[in-house]
């Protein structure tokens, strides 16, 4: 949608600046142009010609550019499987503080975080340490937490230390 608006602004805007279509004045009774109206529209100079049509496709290109929202990226990911129930949730927190929940199997949710909440996610990621990946360990009622931090994705069945703030405040989400 973005390219089109794009490629459709910067088609119109040489057109309406230079003038190249002939205006109704212009055009003879039997409603063709000729060639001597189609170059009477066209302005004397070609330079002053090319240093508008590109300032004001510069700034149409701007404007459209300012329209588009700006891609916000991850923060962090968290997904939870497994336990007695089969548990799949997800929770996504994106840089500008809004979140993706997904509980079980139903639709996703989206809600915005408070920026003391925020904050308080920010520093705990900070003391963060994701460490290495954990095998399975034995057992049938067990969690697996999925965390992604900086592109980092890390599997743990038991929580270390730094990674408790973390899980407790983004299981929070999910159950609050």
């Amino acid at each position: 949608m973005r390219i089109w608006r794009i490629a459709l602004i910067s088609a119109l805007v040489p057109v309406a600046v230079t003038g190249a279509t002939p205006s109704l004045a212009e055009t003879p009774p039997g409603g063709t142009p000729t060639a001597a109206s189609a170059t009477a529209a066209l302005p004397a100079s070609p330079v002053s010609t090319r240093s508008t049509a590109s300032a004001s496709t510069t700034t149409s290109a701007a404007t459209a550019a300012s329209l588009v929202k700006p891609r916000v990226k991850t923060l962090v990911k968290l997904r939870r499987q497994g336990g007695f129930i089969g548990v799949d949730d997800l929770v996504v927190v994106y840089t500008d503080g809004c979140t993706r929940l997904t509980h079980r199997s139903a639709p996703a949710v989206k809600r915005c975080l408070t920026g003391t909440d925020l904050r308080k996610l920010r520093a705990d990621l900070k003391r963060l340490k994701l460490g290495r990946s954990q095998t399975q360990p034995p057992g049938a009622d067990l969690y697996k937490y999925t965390l992604t931090y900086h592109g980092k994705s890390v599997v743990r069945y038991t929580l270390p230390v730094t990674w408790r703030p973390v899980i407790k405040r983004l299981e929070k989400l999910l159950n609050g």
